[in-house]
Order: structure tokens, then sequence, then C-alpha cells
């Protein structure tokens, strides 16, 4: 009985861990190499990386509430755009990050854990965010040299953020806007997501796990 208990409880540990594998969404290869610079009234995920996740822009700069998520290439990202040239360029060009009124909107279709995302000023002349803040679901987020990531390529810094709970059910939106307590300007890096099975699947997956581990005991 004890053999049974701990390969059920081994098989479990491992279909969690395998169902909830993380995806590195990397916004700057997007814009430099696989998708190109380009904006769009929602940016959906699901054909690049397997997740359904779109991504959209709120802007009070136009009308009618609404603008352009955006890539934008040479280690910058993920950032936004008022208006778009029918290239589906910025225009302005440098019009591409997330600046004053706008705010990136992701919202998940599926269960998903965010792990952390990776932000960046890099266009900007400080190519710096230490002692810069933004606005994560309304709430001003400070960022601190401590933050910093990776190699300084140029000059270019990377800033790591952990959200202090990054479970986002099916329906749910994260929203990342300018704005706080020192707002600047900014691009998202990439973004590190794992997926989360639906509650039903991961219960009959154990009830199979269980049955598996009781026809094996009456084998014995």
């Amino acid at each position: 009985m004890k053999f049974v208990n701990t390969a059920l409880f081994s098989a479990l540990a491992m279909t969690f861990t395998l169902s909830a594998q993380a995806v590195v969404i990397n916004f700057q290869t997007m814009a430099d190499s696989t998708v190109g610079e380009k904006g769009f009234s929602t940016l959906s995920l699901l054909g690049y990386y397997g997740l359904d996740i779109d991504i959209s822009t709120k802007d009070t700069a136009n009308t009618s509430g609404t603008g352009f998520a955006y890539l934008d290439r040479g280690t910058a990202g993920l950032g936004a755009c008022s208006v778009l040239t029918s290239a589906m360029q910025c225009n302005p060009s440098s019009d591409d990050n997330v600046s004053t009124g706008e705010t990136l909107v992701f919202t998940f279709n599926q269960n998903v854990f965010i792990n952390n995302l990776v932000f960046n000023n890099n266009h900007d002349p400080d190519r710096s965010l230490t002692g810069d803040s933004i606005l994560i679901n309304n709430v001003s987020t400070l960022f601190a040299a401590s933050d910093i990531v990776g190699a300084n390529v140029n000059g270019n810094r990377d800033y790591l953020y952990t959200p202090l709970s990054g479970l986002f059910s099916a329906g749910s939106t994260l929203e990342i806007a300018y704005g706080g307590s020192h707002a600047d300007e900014f691009y998202i890096s990439s973004m590190d997501v794992s997926s989360v099975p639906e509650p039903g699947s991961l219960a009959l997956l154990g009830l199979g796990l269980v049955g598996l581990g009781v026809a094996r005991r009456k084998a014995k």
C-alpha cells in the first residue's frame, strides 16, 4: 500500500509540474524578428505562444478611448500607440512606448499564473527606470536599482517585477499603465507565464490516478 501511495503522489506531482510549465513571452524577440514592428487593435498571443491571452490598449488621447498595442523593435518590446499608419506603423514613430494616458490591458481567456514581468525604458535618453513608477492594476509600483536583471547592453537595462499574487483566472484582466508617484514611459520586455489546468481537469486526473493505484493494488 505504501508503494501505491508513493507512486500516486509522484504521478500527481509530475502531472502538475508538466501542466504548469512556464512559457516566456518575449516581446522584444517578437518585435525584432518573429512578428516585426507593428501595431494591433488586439494582439493575440495564442498563435505565437499557445496561451490564450489578448492584449489591447486604453488611450485617453483618442475619442474612442482605445489605442493600439505596439511591438517596437530595437531592444524595446511591447508598448502602445495612439495612431497607426496604413502600414500599421506608429505615427509619430516616437509614440510607441506606454506614455501619458495609455494603459496596456491583458485579457486572460484561460487560467494562468504570471511568474514575473520584465520592463525597460531603453528608448529614453537615460535608458533607466530606477526611481520611476508605473501603475499595475491602479497600484503605483516603483522600480529600484536592485530590480535590474541581465547584462548592461549599450546602456539598456531590464527591470524585474514579480507579482504578489500572480494567479489570473479566465475572464480576468491585468492593466499596466503610465502613472504612479514618479511616472515614466516604459516598455514590457517579456512576461513569464504558466498555464493553470481547469479545476475539473485536475479532479478527473486525480480520480484517474487513484483508479490506477487501486488497480495496481488488486494486481498485487
